[in-house]
C-alpha cells in the first residue's frame, strides 16, 4: 500500500486537503475537512487561501475501483504562491514541483494537486492498473 500523505482534491473551484491511500485493488480518498478557496490566474498560477476549517472532519472517504481507471493527465503549475509552499513545505523538501492532476475514471474525473513525487505514484500505479486490466 501507498500513502500520498499530502493532497488537496479540488471539487467545485474549492480544495480539500486529503490524504490518497493505493491499494492493488482501489485508491482510497480520505477527506480531512479542511476546506481552501482557489485563486488560479491562469492554468500555470496557484495560490489559496483558506476560508473555513469544518470544526469536526467529515469524515468521507472515496473509494474509486482499479478496475474504474481509465486514465491520468497532470501539468506542471509552475507559479505557487507562499501559501501554498507553506502547506508542502516539510513534505516536499528540495523538490517543489507541484501538479495539477486529472485522474479519470468511468464515473467522474478527480483533480488533485500533488506534489511530483505524489504524482509519480499515481501515475505508475493507474498505468500499471491499465496495462493489466487490457
Amino acid at each position: 500500500m501507498k500513502v500520498l500523505e499530502k493532497a488537496l482534491l479540488l471539487n467545485n473551484n474549492v480544495l480539500e486537503e486529503c490524504k490518497v491511500l493505493i491499494t492493488d485493488e482501489y485508491i482510497k480518498i480520505l477527506l480531512s475537512g479542511r476546506v481552501y478557496s482557489k485563486l488560479l490566474d491562469n492554468r500555470s498560477s496557484l495560490s489559496l487561501i483558506e476560508y473555513k476549517t469544518l470544526s469536526k472532519l467529515r469524515g468521507r472517504t472515496i473509494i474509486v475501483g482499479v478496475n474504474d481507471l481509465i486514465d491520468i493527465k497532470y501539468n506542471r503549475i509552475s507559479r505557487i504562491s507562499k501559501d501554498v509552499m507553506k502547506m508542502f513545505n516539510e513534505y516536499v523538501g528540495s523538490n517543489t514541483n507541484i501538479y495539477d492532476v486529472y485522474l479519470e475514471t468511468k464515473d467522474r474525473t478527480y483533480r488533485f494537486i500533488l506534489t511530483q513525487r505524489d504524482m509519480i505514484k499515481l501515475r505508475n500505479y493507474v498505468r500499471k492498473s491499465l496495462h493489466s486490466n487490457k
